[in-house]
């Protein structure tokens, strides 16, 4: 369950909307983007900007079913799309039907608020990796995810995305089971995937695998931006026990 407020959500959007957009402009258009293999800095503004357009029309005329961007109208310059979105966000009350992909939550507006939220958090990480934007990193690193909002991060990649995504590959499967320990703030996860089901608790479990770091690292490594051994989060990991668990997961497409 989300673990942060409205108000959270949508200052993160703001706050990481402009983020992303300066370090675009800092890394320029045609710069690469590591960690989203094929595109440039203009692409990744783009694909975040036209998720921020897709969903402020799919709250704003409740949607009940999947909008595509080539349905809609033109695309309004990055800020704009920013602050409607924002906008329809606030208005929109939490329980209005709106459709959403996931597959073990209601299909209502108060999706999408910390959906976008993540989605720019990770992908402003990415546009500071291009431009070389590190705050207190290793050198081409994104400034780090707030704490809290890591955490909050975390249990949507497991209790929405893993199960969504299992449903289309159902052979997945990790050989072990995997500990994720936040060591900055609380958070804790056992995650178990197989037979085309993902079990995962949230407390104090031993696992086969453990790794330990700070939140926003953690959350960087399951979305397979960095690895424990990256100069590209703080150097906080610890792995313990049986380490193919986690190199397992480092294959999935998520």
């Amino acid at each position: 369950m989300p673990t942060l407020t409205l108000d959270d959500y949508l200052a993160a959007i703001e706050s990481d909307s402009a983020a992303l957009a300066q370090a675009v402009r800092a890394a320029g258009p045609d710069a690469p983007v590591p960690t989203c293999p094929d595109w440039t800095a203009a692409d990744l503004l783009d694909h975040v900007g036209g998720v921020h357009h897709r969903v402020a029309e799919a709250v704003r005329t409740r949607a009940q079913g999947y909008v595509a961007l080539q349905d809609l109208g033109p695309q309004p310059p990055f800020e704009e799309g920013v602050a409607a979105l924002v906008s329809v966000l606030r208005d929109t009350p939490a329980d209005e039907p709106v459709w959403n992909w996931s597959l073990n939550g209601p299909k209502v507006a108060g999706f999408w608020p910390r959906r976008m939220a993540q989605e720019t958090t990770v992908h402003r990480w990415d546009g500071q990796v291009a431009a070389g934007a590190g705050a207190g990193a290793g050198s081409g690193a994104g400034a780090a995810i707030d704490p809290a909002l890591a955490v909050d991060g975390i249990d949507e990649l497991l209790d929405v995305f893993l199960t969504t995504f299992i449903s289309r590959v159902p052979d997945l499967s990790l050989p072990g089971t995997l500990h994720v320990h936040c060591t900055d703030v609380e958070g804790e996860w056992l995650v178990g995937i197989g037979g085309g089901v993902a079990d995962i608790t949230r407390a104090h479990a031993k696992g086969d695998c453990a790794v330990r770091a700070g939140a926003s690292d953690l959350l960087l490594l399951l979305w397979n931006r960095i690895d424990p051994g990256s100069e590209a989060g703080s150097g906080s990991f610890e792995v313990f026990g049986d380490a193919s668990v986690l190199e397992a997961w480092r294959h999935f497409r998520i």
